[in-house]
């Protein structure tokens, strides 16, 4: 659930309810929804949308919780890089999905948080990464900040970097731009195909070890497995990537989430997170 509270200065003396909601930037269909219930209220007193407010005026806002949490909570260590009311962003550990699937039940970052919030959490998480990749994952804390944050994903207002072992010697930087799809449709594989989709990602080396080049990536489009695809198209797989590279005994697929900015909603600010390299880039 998440509550508003807004003392009308004279800034907005005069100003609708609508225009209050407008003003809070809660999107049409949330207020469409509020607009129903016992939600919105001034000076404690239930009003409609056309109610004006004055200078001096309580206005109240509450944003329900609809749906139910269907993950189970597990008491666990979560390294959280940022926190405040509305955001949670973690650096998940590798060999952890990121939500239970049949396999996994009670062993994802899901859990885990859920365990951290409490019983009743929803996670949301705006950000997701695949089990072996460690990282820098935003979660929303509620229906308001998922709106919001899912809102900058769509207009691709925000942007992730990531650090990747790459095999052989990648000696310049450059741009991929391909299309991507699924194999099959019974397959997690994708695959570079003219019927896909468009999938562009930014590259450049950063330093050359013996097992091959610490690369930096920057997916300028958000498809699935889109940096392991990208770098096996150009002759680098991720080390360890054991879809489109070579598989290693004992190592997992090289990647890390290694930062994110976003726009806070309440500053309109610029955050960046980062997240340290794990112990296996070191």
């Amino acid at each position: 659930m998440k509550n508003f509270i807004l003392t009308i200065d004279e800034k907005l003396n005069n100003k609708t309810v609508a225009q209050l909601l407008n003003h809070l930037k809660i999107s049409r269909s949330l207020i469409t929804e509020l607009k129903k219930g016992d939600f919105i209220r001034l000076n404690g007193n239930h009003v409609t949308v056309r109610a004006i407010a004055k200078t001096g005026d309580v206005f109240t806002v509450t944003i329900p919780e609809t749906q139910k949490s269907d993950i189970t909570p597990v008491k666990g260590a979560l390294d959280i890089l940022y926190e405040d009311e509305d955001i949670l962003v973690v650096n998940k550990c590798a060999n952890m999905p990121t939500h239970p699937t049949r396999r996994h039940l009670l062993d994802t970052l899901g859990n885990i948080v859920c365990g951290y919030m409490g019983d009743d959490f929803v996670f949301r998480s705006v950000t997701r990464l695949d089990r072996d990749t460690t990282g820098v994952v935003l979660i929303a804390k509620n229906r308001y900040a998922a709106e919001r944050l899912n809102s900058q994903i769509r207009n691709n207002l925000i942007k992730k970097e990531y650090y990747g072992i790459c095999v052989g010697k990648i000696i310049e930087g450059g741009e991929i731009n391909t299309f991507i799809k699924r194999e099959s449709p019974a397959k997690m594989k994708r695959i570079v195909a003219d019927d896909g989709q468009w999938a562009q990602t930014i590259y450049s080396p950063v330093s050359e070890h013996p097992k091959g080049t610490l690369v930096r990536l920057s997916p300028i489009t958000g498809r699935t497995h889109q940096l392991r695809v990208h770098m096996s198209h150009i002759n680098h797989p991720l080390y360890g990537d054991y879809i489109y590279g070579e598989p290693i005994e004992g190592t997992r697929v090289l990647l890390h989430c290694k930062s994110i900015e976003f726009e806070d909603f309440k500053t309109n600010k610029i955050i960046r997170i980062e997240a340290p390299l794990p112990k296996d880039f070191k």
